[in-house]
């Protein structure tokens, strides 16, 4: 047979290196770490490398700002009670004797918001994409201690990049230092709407975020991965979704 040559093994080294590199920047684009990075759009508020692990390790969240407030809004849907009966007519769910709430990791992402509140100075508004019966999940996210509520009315799909579209439109003006969404919806549990707003309104994101820590002009995130935790550190402003971790939704108040 034919005399075949031994690979060299700086060469190997050197391509298996290359394949790491590129491997790390292919995932941030589907951990959501940094859209913008990933589909090469501006990075103008984002670090440097945004999969890296950041210098700070949020145990819980805080604020370390100047005397500028904390602009912060959070999305959040009406959704039917995971716990209600539903009744499937044609290709969606019959309303008749459905309880809607919002969504649990909805209130998650506000639950975090308003302790950002109470650690600083800031304010959090509450945005919901939906019919008039959204109103009633805006006034649970005013009685849980939010300051100002938005509904966009309109008929939500299962189209995640539609709802993104809009939610873009209406926060484009809002100036947020800090957008936050439930990881996903409890009805379709699709987890898009998050990194497609992140990408239209070209702003670095961090997806599954258990806690977050903001200190000047940066955000530092604990992320649940598979096998552990992940930190990440993203200039603000920012799109955080959140998952379950430490914020346990308060009960809304009686006032």
């Amino acid at each position: 047979g034919s005399h075949r040559s031994r690979p060299n093994p700086t060469s190997v080294r050197r391509y298996c290196r290359r394949a790491v590199r590129c491997g790390l920047r292919l995932a941030g684009g589907f951990t959501g770490l940094n859209p913008a990075d990933s589909l090469g759009y501006s990075r103008r508020h984002s670090p440097k490398h945004p999969w890296q692990v950041g210098a700070a390790r949020p145990e819980s969240t805080e604020v370390v700002r100047g005397a500028e407030p904390l602009n912060i809004v959070v999305c959040v849907k009406h959704v039917p009670d995971t716990e209600t009966r539903v009744r499937i007519e044609g290709t969606s769910i019959s309303k008749d004797g459905v309880k809607f709430v919002m969504s649990p990791y909805d209130e998650f992402a506000l639950e975090g918001a308003l302790r950002l509140k109470e650690a600083g100075d800031g304010s959090v508004t509450v945005v919901s994409y939906g019919g008039p019966e959204s109103a009633e999940t805006l006034r649970r996210g005013l009685a849980m201690g939010a300051d100002q509520a938005l509904l966009l009315k309109g008929t939500p799909s299962q189209d995640g990049l539609a709802t993104a579209k809009v939610l873009a439109g209406a926060l484009g003006e809002m100036e947020a230092d800090l957008v936050l969404l439930g990881v996903k919806a409890a009805d379709d549990d699709q987890q898009q709407v998050g990194p497609m707003l992140a990408v239209l309104m070209d702003l670095p994101c961090a997806t599954a975020v258990t806690s977050f820590q903001v200190a000047e002009a940066a955000v530092d995130c604990r992320r649940a991965v598979e096998g552990g935790t992940q930190l990440v550190r993203l200039g603000l402003p920012a799109v955080l979704t959140i998952g379950k971790g430490e914020y346990e939704p308060r009960l809304p108040s009686l006032k």
